[in-house]
């Protein structure tokens, strides 16, 4: 399991595969500079880190699908810098989803340290970035379509049925 920052400001990514950046410059767009709380997703790589991904992208209420992206941060991570996870409920309409996160909690200086952290893994070969495009995030919006009442409230297909099908 991991944890995931998802962001969706198109190719901001890649500032984390070049060399040289600086720790202020890669935190600016995952953890913002005021070391406030910042929401993350608890899920298991693959399928259902997607899902998390496409649910938060709901919440955007973009008008069509745009490349999206997440930073992948391990409990390890945190629990070695000294930062700490508070549960909390989230708010994209999928139940499953939004049982799963979380609000990570630091200063700004442990935020800091957790992106050299990140940068330095990064650096050495770990996967810690996860694009998500268009084909991706169209399967799972069909997936919030045709899911049982229950699962997806009404407002989230609502926002589901806005994107082109």
């Amino acid at each position: 399991m991991v944890f995931i920052r998802v962001m969706a400001e198109t190719g901001a990514h890649t500032i984390w595969l070049k060399p040289e950046q600086t720790i202020t410059d890669l935190m600016r767009k995952p953890f913002g500079s005021a070391g406030e709380p910042i929401s993350v997703y608890r899920v298991v790589v693959g399928s259902e880190e997607t899902r998390a991904i496409a649910a938060h992208y709901l919440t955007l209420n973009r008008p069509s699908y745009q490349t999206v992206w997440a930073l992948r941060i391990e409990l390890q991570d945190l629990n070695n810098i000294g930062m700490s996870i508070r549960e909390t409920r989230g708010d994209t309409g999928v139940a499953d989803i939004d049982t799963r996160h979380h609000d990570i909690i630091g200063d700004q200086g442990t935020f800091e340290l957790l992106t050299t952290h990140l940068y330095d893994r990064i650096r050495h070969g770990e996967d810690r970035l996860r694009v998500v495009g268009h084909i991706q995030l169209k399967h799972q919006i069909q997936d919030f379509l045709n899911a049982e009442s229950g699962i997806v409230s009404e407002d989230a297909r609502a926002r589901c049925r806005r994107l082109p099908q």
